[in-house]
């Protein structure tokens, strides 16, 4: 058949909802799943913005982590790009968000090293987490980020 049993409900909770905004008048509530998308979008842009950081503070690790960093940069595409084909018109915020910066601490490169691993390590759980419920798609999708990301550890380690 081609979709889940998860995916059918998924779908069905979603129509009701549109159904019920449509009904009331009222703007349909965000969905979770895009929801969740944004934020690990947002994480995977200061991932990005931690390796630049360390890079800048550590220049030995250029050499190491370039493919990582490019990594990140389709990474952020292609979760962009999965957002926009959920979300084609997004509901205006209240401001522009800009870039997250990065977060690290270290005061050494293999603390630097130390550190983007464990928000590899974070990553990878988020979007395995986020597999659960997303449709068989966009799942697919998460699961090659979360490999990706789990590889990176191997890198950094």
């Amino acid at each position: 058949m081609g979709h889940s049993r998860r995916a059918v409900l998924l779908a069905g909770a979603g129509l009701s909802v549109a159904g019920v905004a449509a009904c009331t008048g009222q703007p349909a509530p965000p969905d979770p799943v895009t929801t969740a998308l944004k934020t690990l979008l947002a994480a995977e842009k200061a991932l990005a913005a931690s390796y630049d950081q360390a890079v800048g503070r550590f220049g030995v690790l250029n050499e190491r982590v370039g493919g990582v960093r490019t990594d990140h940069a389709a990474h952020v595409k292609a979760l962009t790009a999965l957002i926009a084909r959920r979300d084609p018109e997004p509901r205006p915020s209240g401001s522009a968000q800009p870039s997250p910066a990065g977060s690290l601490s270290a005061n050494s490169a293999s603390g630097a090293r130390q550190q983007l691993a464990a928000l590899e390590r974070k990553q990878a759980a988020a979007a395995v987490a986020l597999c659960l419920t997303a449709n068989d798609e966009d799942a697919t999708l998460l699961a090659s980020l979360a490999a990706s990301e789990s590889s990176h550890v191997e890198v950094l380690t």
